[in-house]
């Protein structure tokens, strides 16, 4: 079994948003080592297709296994416009999103010091926190594999916790069966 924070990459959903998520998305994708013409390709799909039930879903506006693969730690699909929680994104993402380089350094360095940042620290620090991001997760994806004999069954599972200050609880959002 394992559980990882959803919010660690960029929520390809924010992309309906505005000017400021489109700017972020674009870095991403040339920290990604892509071209920018994948980024307008996928900001064109998802204007015309609306919210994205899967990151593959991005092959239908023209973008190659290749791209998606180098996307792939960098991007999600979350329902709404769920932000990326800087105390697990990867130190690539961090770079795009915090587009100063010394102040995302700063950042890296503290949080692996740390272990984690509070919203408090990063002001500290000097650095706001970009749109769209925060320290703090609401979504988390479960993978569960299971072999008995000579069955495997694997079940991934994306699933949200109740809002901050509300009685702790947990809601599954899809789940996926696979072999």
């Amino acid at each position: 079994m394992s559980i990882r924070d959803a919010q660690s990459r960029y929520n390809l959903n924010r992309l309906t948003g505005g000017l400021a998520d489109i700017t972020t998305f674009n870095r991403i994708v040339e920290n990604a080592g892509l071209k920018p013409d994948v980024s307008k390709r996928i900001q064109a799909g998802i204007l015309l297709a609306g919210s994205l039930e899967s990151v593959d879903e991005m092959s239908a506006f023209g973008v190659t296994v290749a791209e998606i693969e180098a996307l792939s730690g960098l991007v999600t699909v979350l329902p709404g416009d769920a932000s990326v929680n800087l105390n697990t994104a990867e130190p690539r993402l961090v770079r795009a999103l915090i587009s100063n380089p010394a102040a995302a350094s700063r950042f890296l360095a503290l949080r692996e010091q740390d272990g984690m940042i509070s919203s408090a620290t990063l002001g500290q620090i000097g650095i706001v926190a970009p749109i769209g991001t925060g320290v703090r997760t609401d979504y988390l994806e479960v993978q569960v594999d299971v072999t008995v004999g000579g069955a495997h069954v694997s079940l991934a599972s994306l699933i949200t916790r109740s809002p901050k200050g509300v009685k702790s609880t947990a809601d599954v959002i899809r789940r996926q069966f696979g072999n």
